[in-house]
């Protein structure tokens, strides 16, 4: 994949400030991240590892930005006309 884009870097960055993975952690998962091929998010990476629960972001996120999480059930099938 090459090297980390910017917005990754700095949800890295968020992840460590607000305590929700290590340093070190991050540091091999950002690694890992550059190595993969697949397109995967260092959300995808860390959460497939058990270190961070997507959801748990998003309401950080939320809180961060100061903008109401919300929760949506998950996508339900249209029919179509």
């Amino acid at each position: 994949m090459g090297p980390i884009k910017a917005g990754e870097a700095s949800l890295i960055k968020f992840l460590v400030h607000n305590g929700m993975v290590s340093s070190d952690e991050a540091r091999t998962a950002a690694q890992e991240l550059e190595r993969q091929e697949n397109g995967a998010s260092i959300i995808d990476l860390l959460e497939r590892k058990g270190l961070i629960v997507e959801e748990q972001v998003a309401q950080k996120l939320a809180d961060r930005l100061r903008i109401p999480h919300v929760d949506l059930p998950p996508a339900v099938a249209l029919n179509p006309l």
